[in-house]
């Protein structure tokens, strides 16, 4: 009887210890899931409230979050609600629960949709009320926190609050970015690791690669020279006088060591200069008009779209199949011409057994880059002559290129007075923001159109606008030819007539810019005090039809500016 009691005194114990543990697993696993009951109380307390979103300091689309020591991870959507730079409310639309994850989309009456996704650990969650999710999924995005960088004074690093590594947090010194730099603090290559988002990124990238390899195989990089050292300060001061929003690129200006006068500008902002091609210039303004043809080339993304050109024109599925390798001979040589012999044959051909070479550059992506360099030199009150200068050089170079053997017997075609005069005599009306128009409409967010520049001469007069949201045109169906893009606009002179030339097109993440070109009764007027515009979008008419009889989707623009 003793020893039964002892067993029982024993065993009770440890089923009292195995059944709170049973217990404690359940009542974990459970949680870890959000169960209904929790699901039901948090919705009902998250949906249709406001949610407070701070700008960040860098454009990452994920982050940590941190509630009671434990982390917790989320992570955006590429939306315009999550890469803005003011303070904004958004609303909470919708909710999901993914086993320890929460979604929640969140809407803005001006930025549209946007989805951040909150992953929570076990730990989290089984320590966590329904009371503290939901307050993590309310105020994490408003965080005042996010507003500031945080030093650590030993190793004079500064991170984002959303990114931070250390555990020794209370030595962190919350600061301003500006603040931080002035302090003389560097900022985490981790948490401002920069993140381009572009469509069609990858095919640049693919560029970019091969041509990388092939410079470093034939040509040595003079690093560290006081020539590189100057030709890369001077990039860098360019790009920061553009007249417009640039992509993003990370751009990096390279001398390389070599007899031939050559300039290429290769996707996502590499730029290579030879050195007799630096030396054979006579003034600085003619080397800024070389680095400005090239950063124009790389804004406005020739290379990709020559690229799409030729996609374009593959009739057999072998070439298909060497379309990617052949993908560097689009880079962009735009001084010269030389350089594609020895780095390898060009593999976009004429007719079977043509091997004449073709320009790497289309004249029609020239004459754009030519213009932007143009419109800079009149911006920054620079002497137009040194442009020109410069082109008549890399126009002989050209020549001589076209007369080499290497080539063999080729067709010289080099018109001298028609490029030096286009950009001595062109002229711009240059809007800088100034001309803005909105487009509202019940059914969608509203869509904002600015006017950045027109250019005249002779009988071209082209616009050059900015669309917001691209998904206004369904840009990628306009290239199928089956649909025209129009844009009439009413100023004090009464109605302009433009057409959409396409192969200028350049998206970004959100919008697009586009050229148009007047209509022959508007080739020599510059537009005059706009006051609202149309676009049309529609099918070709033929020669029967009347401009009545078409069916047109019109959108009109008013004069204003979206404000959030």
């Amino acid at each position: 009887m003793k020893r039964i009691r002892q067993l029982f005194l024993f065993v009770l114990p440890l089923l009292l210890f195995l059944g709170l543990s049973t217990s404690g697993e359940t009542k974990q696993k459970t949680r870890s899931a959000f169960n209904a009951k929790s699901q039901e109380a948090i919705s009902k307390n998250v949906l249709n409230q406001k949610i407070t979103i701070l700008p960040q300091l860098n454009k990452l689309n994920f982050g940590l979050g941190h509630h009671n020591g434990v982390n917790f991870y989320f992570r955006k959507t590429l939306s315009k609600i999550f890469f803005q730079d003011k303070r904004i409310d958004a609303k909470v639309s919708d909710i999901e629960f993914n086993d320890a994850n929460v979604s929640l989309e969140l809407y803005h009456s001006v930025l549209g949709h946007g989805v951040v996704t909150f992953v929570f650990d076990e730990e989290l969650i089984s320590n966590a009320s329904d009371e503290d999710v939901q307050n993590i999924l309310l105020t994490t995005m408003g965080n005042e926190n996010n507003q500031y960088v945080f030093g650590n004074p030993a190793s004079k690093i500064y991170d984002l609050y959303t990114c931070l590594h250390t555990h020794d947090t209370g030595r962190l010194i919350r600061m301003t970015k500006e603040e931080a730099e002035t302090r003389g603090y560097q900022p985490c290559g981790f948490c401002f690791k920069k993140e381009l988002y572009l469509p069609d990124l990858a095919v640049e990238m693919e560029i970019e690669k091969e041509w990388s390899a092939r410079l470093r195989e034939y040509e040595p990089v003079m690093d560290g020279s006081e020539k590189q050292i100057y030709l890369s300060n001077l990039g860098h001061k360019l790009l920061q006088n553009w007249p417009f929003p640039l992509m993003g690129y990370e751009y990096s200006f390279q001398l390389i060591k070599s007899k031939r006068m050559n300039a290429i500008a290769i996707p996502t902002g590499k730029i290579v200069i030879s050195s007799t091609l630096m030396d054979a210039l006579e003034a600085e303004e003619e080397l800024e008009a070389l680095l400005l043809m090239a950063i124009a080339h790389i804004e406005r993304r020739h290379s990709l779209k020559q690229y799409h050109l030729k996609l374009s024109e593959v009739k057999n599925s072998e070439t298909m199949r060497s379309l990617a390798k052949a993908a560097s001979s689009v880079a962009g040589v735009f001084a010269g011409g030389g350089m594609l012999v020895p780095l390898g044959a060009l593999p976009f051909r004429g007719a079977p057994g043509d091997d004449s070479p073709m320009p790497v550059f289309e004249k029609d992506f020239e004459k754009e880059a030519d213009a932007l360099v143009a419109l800079y030199f009149d911006l920054n009150n620079k002497d137009k002559q040194k442009l020109t200068a410069l082109i008549k050089k890399l126009q002989m170079n050209e020549l001589s290129q076209q007369l080499n053997p290497e080539f063999g017997d080729e067709k010289v075609n080099v018109s001298f007075n028609g490029r030096t005069k286009r950009v001595e005599n062109i002229q711009f009306n240059y809007f800088k923001n100034k001309n803005s128009f909105i487009y509202k409409d019940n059914g969608r967010i509203p869509v904002q159109l600015d006017f950045i520049y027109q250019a005249i001469f002779k009988q071209e007069n082209e616009l050059v606008v900015y669309v917001s949201d691209k998904s206004l045109l369904d840009i990628h169906h306009e290239f199928n030819g089956h649909k025209f893009v129009n844009l009439v606009i009413e100023d004090k002179h009464g109605e302009h007539e433009f057409k959409l030339s396409k192969k200028y097109t350049t998206e970004d993440l959100w919008g697009v810019q586009l050229t148009f070109e007047a209509s022959p009764k508007n080739k020599h007027r510059f537009i005059d005090e706009a006051t609202k515009l149309r676009l049309e979008v529609g099918i070709p008419r033929t020669a029967s039809d009347k401009r009545s009889d078409q069916q047109l989707d019109t959108y009109t623009f008013f004069l204003g500016k979206l404000d959030f």
